[in-house]
Parts: structure tokens; sequence; C-alpha cells
């Protein structure tokens, strides 16, 4: 009894073995083939048959543009909002300004609304010259010479008590150079209202005009 199990469990290895073999050859068949007719072997064919993941178009480098840092785009925020408005030319002339800054008719909260709309803005105003004095430029290179001007040639008009400051850095010299008093000018600066808006500042000036 116990021999014919040892022949029937020697029978099952053999027939295990020859299966095996013949798997291993088969297979080998397969490869061979493949290699020679250009039929892709069965890891190929499963490849081929496998549904790929579609693409996304982000997926792809061409494209792919990189999102700035934030700190990056709030510099960049920042400094259009703050040159955004020194960068604007406002339209108003020196007369307007005074007469809109000066109206006894506006409450204070107008008057001050109407102040701050202009307040920090470019702006070209005409006048004529009460004088050309030195500044400090050991202070700030931006203020080495004051031109004071006021909007009206007669010195009895309604805004004859009125006048502007504007400041020049030393490159400005050879232009103030040849201005004189009750000369008409045309000025543009950056309006600093301060305290009073009945006497602006006008910074980082330039001389645009001279008239003869």
């Amino acid at each position: 009894m116990i021999a014919k199990d040892r022949t029937k469990t020697s029978s099952t290895h053999r027939h295990l073995n020859l299966t095996y073999l013949l798997v291993t050859i088969a297979a080998g068949l397969i490869v061979l083939v493949g290699w020679l007719t250009g039929v892709p072997s069965l890891p190929g064919l499963f490849k081929i048959f496998r549904p790929e993941r579609p693409s996304s178009p982000l997926s792809s480098e061409e494209h792919y543009a990189p999102a700035p840092a934030p700190s990056q785009a709030l510099s960049r925020l920042d400094q259009r909002q703050s040159s955004t408005k020194e960068d604007t030319i406002d339209p108003i002339t020196f007369v307007s300004f005074l007469t809109g800054a000066l109206d006894k008719k506006l409450t204070d909260i107008q008057r001050e609304e109407f102040v701050n709309s202009h307040n920090g803005r470019r702006v070209t105003w005409e006048g004529y010259v009460i004088g050309v004095r030195k500044g400090q430029p050991q202070l700030d290179s931006s203020r080495a010479f004051n031109l004071a001007f006021r909007p009206e040639a007669e010195e009895w008009g309604l805004l004859h008590w009125n006048f502007a400051m504007a400041w020049f850095p030393d490159a400005a010299k050879p232009d103030l150079l040849t201005v004189h008093d009750g000369q008409r000018v045309v000025v543009s600066g950056i309006l600093n209202t301060g305290t009073d808006p009945g006497y602006p500042r006008l910074d980082e000036a330039r001389l645009e005009k001279i008239y003869p």
C-alpha cells in the first residue's frame, strides 16, 4: 500500500515538472516570435489594451506657468498702488484749486474732501514768480531750491495773498537762474496741501516752461 502511494506521488511530480517545462517553452516561443515578426509580446499586449489616464493640459510643461510667490505679488501690488496717484496728472489749475479749497460756501467736510481728492497728485500749474531761494540740500537733495509763485499777475487780485512753494533739486539751478520776479512760468510737481491748502507745496518740482 505504501509503495503504491509513493509511486502515485512520484508520477504526480513528473506531470507537474512536465507542465512547467511546457509553459516555459511556450513563453519562450511567444517572445521569440514577437521579436522576429514585430508582434508585441504578452506584456506588450496587456499594455496596449490597458486604458491610459487622460492627461490634463496643466500637466504639460508647455502649458505650465508657475504662479508668483505671494510676497512678490504683494510687493508689485504695493508699488502700483503707491505710484498710481503720483503718476496721474491732475488737470486742475492753480486758480481752480485755490478757489475750491477756500470756498466759504462749502462746509468743512466738503472742503476737506475737495482738498484730499487732489492731495498727492502731480499737477501742472501756471503762475507768476514771487522769488527763488536756496533751500537746504544738505538735508534733502530734492529740496535744494524753492520757487514761490502766485496764481495771478495782479498783486491786488482776489487770490493775491495766496501762493505755492515749489521745491526743486540742485539739477534745476541753471533754469532757475534764468527766471526773475513777476515772470510767468509753468511748474509741475506733486501737490502737498499741508495744514493750510491756501499755501500749497509742490514737491519734486519741474520747471516746464518760462515765458519771456
